[in-house]
Protein backbone atom coordinates (compact mmCIF):
# COMPACT_ATOMS: atom_id res chain seq x y z
CA UNK A 1 0.00 0.00 0.00
CA UNK A 2 2.93 2.31 0.66
CA UNK A 3 3.92 1.92 -3.00
CA UNK A 4 0.45 3.03 -4.02
CA UNK A 5 0.80 6.12 -1.85
CA UNK A 6 4.20 6.83 -3.37
CA UNK A 7 2.63 6.48 -6.82
CA UNK A 8 0.04 9.10 -5.87
CA UNK A 9 2.86 11.33 -4.63
CA UNK A 10 4.64 10.93 -7.96
CA UNK A 11 1.57 11.99 -9.94
CA UNK A 12 1.06 14.84 -7.46
CA UNK A 13 -2.20 13.52 -6.05
CA UNK A 14 -1.03 14.52 -2.58
CA UNK A 15 -4.39 14.27 -0.85
CA UNK A 16 -4.81 10.63 -1.89
CA UNK A 17 -1.21 9.85 -0.87
CA UNK A 18 -1.77 11.45 2.53
CA UNK A 19 -5.00 9.50 2.96
CA UNK A 20 -3.19 6.21 2.27
CA UNK A 21 -0.31 7.08 4.59
CA UNK A 22 -2.73 7.98 7.39
CA UNK A 23 -4.59 4.71 6.82
CA UNK A 24 -1.31 2.78 7.07
CA UNK A 25 -0.46 4.60 10.29
CA UNK A 26 -3.89 3.85 11.77
CA UNK A 27 -3.18 0.14 11.15
CA UNK A 28 0.37 0.28 12.52
CA UNK A 29 1.31 3.44 14.46
CA UNK A 30 4.93 2.28 14.70
CA UNK A 31 5.41 2.14 10.91
CA UNK A 32 8.19 4.70 10.94
CA UNK A 33 8.95 4.45 7.22
CA UNK A 34 5.40 5.54 6.47
CA UNK A 35 5.62 8.33 9.02
CA UNK A 36 8.84 9.57 7.39
CA UNK A 37 7.15 9.50 3.96
CA UNK A 38 4.30 11.54 5.40
CA UNK A 39 6.82 14.07 6.77
CA UNK A 40 8.40 14.34 3.31
CA UNK A 41 4.97 14.73 1.71
CA UNK A 42 4.00 17.58 4.04
CA UNK A 43 7.39 19.26 3.60
CA UNK A 44 7.11 19.06 -0.18
CA UNK A 45 3.61 20.53 -0.05
CA UNK A 46 4.97 23.49 1.91
CA UNK A 47 3.19 22.48 5.10
CA UNK A 48 6.24 22.95 7.29
CA UNK A 49 4.35 23.12 10.60
CA UNK A 50 2.66 19.78 9.92
CA UNK A 51 5.98 18.22 8.93
CA UNK A 52 7.58 19.51 12.14
CA UNK A 53 4.74 18.09 14.24
CA UNK A 54 5.03 14.68 12.58
CA UNK A 55 8.81 14.61 12.88
CA UNK A 56 8.64 15.54 16.56
CA UNK A 57 6.15 12.71 17.06
CA UNK A 58 8.57 10.34 15.32
CA UNK A 59 11.54 11.42 17.44
CA UNK A 60 9.53 11.24 20.66
CA UNK A 61 8.50 7.67 19.78
CA UNK A 62 11.88 6.31 20.75
CA UNK A 63 13.81 7.32 17.64
CA UNK A 64 16.16 9.88 19.19
CA UNK A 65 19.13 8.08 17.61
CA UNK A 66 17.92 8.82 14.05
CA UNK A 67 20.57 11.21 12.76
CA UNK A 68 18.67 11.90 9.52
CA UNK A 69 15.48 12.81 11.37
CA UNK A 70 17.34 15.39 13.46
CA UNK A 71 18.92 16.80 10.29
CA UNK A 72 15.52 17.07 8.60
CA UNK A 73 13.96 18.68 11.66
CA UNK A 74 16.80 21.19 11.82
CA UNK A 75 16.30 22.12 8.16
CA UNK A 76 12.57 22.57 8.77
CA UNK A 77 13.27 24.90 11.68
CA UNK A 78 15.81 26.83 9.62
CA UNK A 79 13.17 27.24 6.90
CA UNK A 80 11.09 28.98 9.58
CA UNK A 81 14.13 31.00 10.78
CA UNK A 82 13.82 29.35 14.17
CA UNK A 83 17.53 29.22 14.93
CA UNK A 84 17.11 28.28 18.57
CA UNK A 85 15.29 25.05 17.77
CA UNK A 86 17.61 24.29 14.85
CA UNK A 87 20.49 24.77 17.26
CA UNK A 88 18.94 22.23 19.63
CA UNK A 89 18.62 19.73 16.78
CA UNK A 90 22.28 20.14 15.91
CA UNK A 91 23.24 19.64 19.54
CA UNK A 92 21.48 16.29 19.33
CA UNK A 93 23.26 15.51 16.06
CA UNK A 94 26.62 16.39 17.58
CA UNK A 95 25.88 14.18 20.58
CA UNK A 96 25.35 11.30 18.13
CA UNK A 97 28.30 12.12 15.89
CA UNK A 98 30.77 14.57 17.44
CA UNK A 99 33.60 13.74 15.02
CA UNK A 100 31.74 14.83 11.88
CA UNK A 101 33.40 18.06 10.72
CA UNK A 102 30.43 19.10 8.58
CA UNK A 103 28.03 18.85 11.52
CA UNK A 104 30.42 21.02 13.53
CA UNK A 105 30.56 23.56 10.68
CA UNK A 106 26.78 23.64 10.32
CA UNK A 107 26.34 24.09 14.06
CA UNK A 108 28.84 26.96 14.01
CA UNK A 109 26.94 28.53 11.11
CA UNK A 110 23.70 28.33 13.06
CA UNK A 111 25.32 29.89 16.12
CA UNK A 112 26.71 32.71 13.99
CA UNK A 113 23.40 33.29 12.19
CA UNK A 114 21.23 33.07 15.30
CA UNK A 115 22.72 36.07 17.06
CA UNK A 116 25.59 37.77 15.25
CA UNK A 117 25.72 40.42 18.01
CA UNK A 118 25.92 37.90 20.87
CA UNK A 119 29.56 37.55 21.87
CA UNK A 120 28.99 34.19 23.59
CA UNK A 121 27.45 32.74 20.42
CA UNK A 122 30.38 34.08 18.41
CA UNK A 123 32.95 32.54 20.76
CA UNK A 124 31.08 29.21 20.57
CA UNK A 125 30.90 29.44 16.78
CA UNK A 126 34.65 30.08 16.67
CA UNK A 127 35.19 27.04 18.89
CA UNK A 128 33.10 24.76 16.64
CA UNK A 129 34.69 26.06 13.42
CA UNK A 130 38.12 25.48 14.97
CA UNK A 131 37.12 21.99 16.07
CA UNK A 132 35.88 21.21 12.56
CA UNK A 133 39.24 22.29 11.16
CA UNK A 134 41.02 19.84 13.43
CA UNK A 135 38.67 17.06 12.30
CA UNK A 136 39.20 17.68 8.59
CA UNK A 137 41.80 15.77 6.70
CA UNK A 138 44.55 17.76 5.03
CA UNK A 139 43.20 16.99 1.56
CA UNK A 140 39.66 18.07 2.47
CA UNK A 141 38.17 21.19 1.05
CA UNK A 142 38.15 23.40 4.12
CA UNK A 143 37.31 26.68 2.39
CA UNK A 144 33.81 26.85 3.90
CA UNK A 145 35.19 26.29 7.37
CA UNK A 146 38.01 28.81 6.97
CA UNK A 147 35.63 31.43 5.60
CA UNK A 148 33.21 30.92 8.48
CA UNK A 149 36.04 31.08 10.99
CA UNK A 150 37.30 34.31 9.45
CA UNK A 151 33.82 35.89 9.48
CA UNK A 152 33.27 34.93 13.12
CA UNK A 153 36.67 36.28 14.16
CA UNK A 154 36.03 39.54 12.31
CA UNK A 155 32.66 39.85 14.07
CA UNK A 156 34.28 39.23 17.45
CA UNK A 157 36.93 41.81 16.62
CA UNK A 158 34.22 44.34 15.73
CA UNK A 159 32.28 43.72 18.93
CA UNK A 160 35.02 43.72 21.55
CA UNK A 161 36.83 46.78 20.13
CA UNK A 162 40.15 45.62 21.49
CA UNK A 163 42.82 43.20 20.38
CA UNK A 164 42.26 39.58 21.24
CA UNK A 165 45.50 37.64 20.73
CA UNK A 166 43.77 34.36 19.88
CA UNK A 167 41.43 36.10 17.44
CA UNK A 168 44.29 37.91 15.72
CA UNK A 169 46.22 34.66 15.35
CA UNK A 170 43.23 32.85 13.84
CA UNK A 171 42.61 35.69 11.36
CA UNK A 172 46.24 35.49 10.21
CA UNK A 173 46.02 31.72 9.77
CA UNK A 174 42.78 31.99 7.82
Amino acid sequence: MRLLAMFHEAIQDFDKAKEIYNELLSINASDFQTLKRLVALERDRGKINEAITLLNKYLESGNQQDHEAWLELSELFLARHNYEKAQFCYEEILALNPANPYCNIRYAEILYSAAPEDIDNLYNARKYYSHAMTLMKEDSNSTRCLWGLLKVCKSIEGLIKKEDEKNTMIIKVC
